[in-house]
């Protein structure tokens, strides 16, 4: 779709080599990383592409539409809207502009029947307004340039923002509106987004992760730019060199598209981490659904309730109930006798809100099984970890339990107590919970 959309939107632009668009877009490496995975950046650049084109068709009720409902796909929606709606004043097409809270409108209704509250759409926002995680570089998105955009689209994008800017300046401001709807629809709604997500990473602010691949929301407007900076550039060197014939050109554009395929495969950026993180969460539900299947439990990252297939929205399965633990400096006070808790090293402290030193420190928390990934990494700075824990009464009394266990499954460490047990003259199984007890005691003593 958004491949079909380019090639419209070219003509009606009135650019050639629109071919080259598509390329410039599904190379460009944030965009092709994630085109296959279900992310809402490829739905939003979809249809902003979309209201793009029945704004140039000057159908301007779809694209109000369009962009209306665009706003739940992503949050950056709002700052490309803005452009579109000055556009629509630009042009004095005033009657169009309550188009643009249809979806507002209609969501805040029907969604007023659960929440019961008419502005949910606002009151009821999943981004936090501080910094969950952390903050960053402000030019942080723009030094990363070869993983999101590539280094030949952007370089040929920043002419084609030179050579906008000098259409509308040599023109002083007369005749200019093909230049103001490529300023308005195409490069402030570009220049927005790289600006604010900078901005609120910078700031540490909405809930930002510094993720480049939110640019992939403007990937295809990039292309576009990229492919009229080419335009002109074949123009003036047609003008200038009456030598270069339309057969150079084929050939440069042949071993451009060559150079951007080869820039795209070296560029992208597969995080070993994220591998190594799901390999350990599959680790963990294959233990749950083997040992501990239909108690209930509590978790954060997404990817362990496909794996241990388990309902994400179901009233006793969904991982929001860990997320809004009333009491999470006692997490223990928001379960029950026997429900599990897992803990990991991405989600769990981040997003959840809750340390492993707060389970860990809870005296009705038991903790029963830990998980590692086959080779250490680090997220936010910590190592990468996967706990379980289980709620109980004392938790002391099973602690000793376990530990009992242990000594009676090893041959070598259950002999050196029964000979203790002689010498002291005590029973075996007395000396074996003296042992127990001291173990735990000297695990409290390292552990604080």
């Amino acid at each position: 779709i958004t491949g079909v959309l380019i090639l419209k939107i070219a003509k009606l632009l009135s650019l050639k080599h629109a071919w080259l668009a598509v390329l410039f877009c599904f190379a460009s490496p944030i965009y092709f990383s994630i085109v296959l995975s279900g992310l809402t950046e490829i739905l939003l650049a979809t249809l902003i592409l979309l209201a793009l084109f029945f704004f140039l068709k000057e159908q301007f009720i779809l694209g109000c539409l369009t962009l209306s409902f665009s706003y739940f796909s992503r949050p950056e929606s709002i700052f490309i809207i803005m452009w579109f709606l000055a556009y629509i004043i630009y042009i004095k097409k005033y009657k169009y502009i309550p188009f643009l809270g249809v979806s507002i409108i209609l969501y805040s209704v029907v969604g007023n029947l659960y929440y019961e509250d008419i502005f949910w759409v606002f009151t009821k926002r999943p981004y936090s307004s501080t910094g969950t995680y952390g903050s960053g570089e402000l030019f942080h998105f723009i030094v990363n340039y070869k993983h999101t955009f590539g280094s030949v689209i952007s370089l040929t994008f920043l002419v084609g923002i030179v050579i906008v800017f000098f259409n509308f300046i040599k023109k002083r401001f007369v005749n200019v509106q093909t230049d103001l709807k490529w300023m308005l629809l195409i490069l402030f709604p570009i220049l927005s987004v790289v600006g604010v997500h900078s901005i609120l990473w910078w700031k540490g602010m909405q809930g930002s992760a510094g993720l480049l691949r939110v640019l992939a929301t403007i990937v295809p407007l990039v292309a576009l730019v990229s492919l009229f900076a080419v335009n002109n550039l074949e123009v003036f060197l047609t003008n200038k060199y009456k030598q270069v014939k339309g057969l150079y050109i084929t050939i440069f554009f042949i071993i451009t598209g060559g150079v951007l395929i080869f820039q795209t495969s070296s560029n992208l950026f597969i995080d070993a981490r994220m591998v190594s993180s799901e390999e350990t969460l599959l680790e963990t539900a294959e233990w749950y659904n083997k040992e501990e299947r239909g108690t209930k439990i509590y978790y954060m990252p997404p990817y362990f309730s496909y794996v241990a297939e388990l309902d994400p929205f179901g009233e006793h399965t969904n991982m929001e109930m860990f997320k809004h633990f009333k009491d999470k400096k006692k997490p223990s006070n928001n379960m029950i006798n026997g429900e599990l808790i897992l803990w990991d090293g991405q989600f769990s402290a981040v997003e959840g809100k809750i340390s492993l030193a707060m389970l860990e420190a809870d005296p009705n928390l038991l903790h029963i099984k830990i998980f590692l990934p086959e080779k250490p990494f680090k997220i936010y700075g910590k190592s990468y970890e996967v706990h379980i824990f289980k709620k109980v009464k004392d938790r002391e009394l099973l602690e000793i339990d376990l530990i009992i266990n242990r000594i009676k499954n090893d041959p070598d460490w259950l002999k050196s107590i029964q000979i203790q047990a002689k010498e002291r003259g005590v029973s075996v199984e007395k000396s074996i919970e003296i042992n127990a007890r001291f173990v735990l005691k000297n695990r409290k003593s390292s552990n604080n």
